[in-house]
């Protein structure tokens, strides 16, 4: 299985960032240290640190669509991992899923981050979103692939492909999702899979939080 973990572009308000997915890279380690999955890559899509303006007048930073696409075309992706961090930017995301339906409707697409965590079942609804990873992904990602690739059905706690998905979760609104008892046996994320010093020629240049 071919997996391709996306950090989409960004919609800029008042000043673009760019930081490291340490999500995403910490998603990854997991992923490679409890999986036999080697085709595996981190595509930040802000790294070009192109700032361009939309039909609409919005301005975003990072690849255009066109480019996002042409990405997916070469990698081949069985699997799309989108993270969202920030409920503003959550069209960014959405965008992305669509993309890879357009390019293959065969690509399984998974979205995880805060927004969805907190709205799981707006979010299952959007068409091209096939699950939500609720809360830390790194356990419940890995199992989730494991799942798909082996063409059962799930029952993961946080992993929500249907309505009825919900029904998995704790009745604690505050805390409906188990989490990791333990960060410290957590790998080092995946720092060799991205370009670490492109992050700080980025930030010195002003792309920073």
């Amino acid at each position: 299985m071919r997996i391709l973990l996306v950090v989409p572009h960004q919609q800029v308000k008042y000043k673009p960032s760019i930081d490291l997915p340490l999500g995403v890279l910490s998603m990854a380690s997991y992923l490679r240290a409890h999986s036999n999955y080697t085709n595996v890559e981190i595509y930040d899509a802000n790294l070009s640190g192109k700032l361009w303006t939309g039909d609409d007048g919005r301005q975003f930073l990072g690849d255009s669509p066109d480019e996002i696409q042409k990405r997916l075309e070469a990698f081949k992706p069985d699997l799309v991992g989108i993270s969202n961090m920030f409920t503003w930017q959550i069209d960014q995301a959405l965008l992305v899923a669509r993309i890879c339906k357009q390019t293959n409707p065969k690509i399984f697409t998974v979205i995880g981050g805060p927004h969805v965590s907190s709205f799981p079942l707006d979010s299952i609804k959007e068409k091209d979103i096939d699950y939500v990873v609720m809360g830390e992904g790194e356990i419940r990602f890995c199992e989730l692939v494991k799942v798909i690739d082996s063409g059962e059905a799930h029952n993961i706690q946080g992993v929500i492909q249907e309505e009825s998905d919900l029904d998995l979760l704790k009745p604690s609104r505050r805390s409906p999702i188990q989490f990791i008892p333990e960060l410290d046996e957590l790998p080092i994320p995946a720092y060799d899979m991205v370009d670490v010093e492109r992050y700080f020629q980025l930030q010195a240049k002003g792309f920073s939080s």
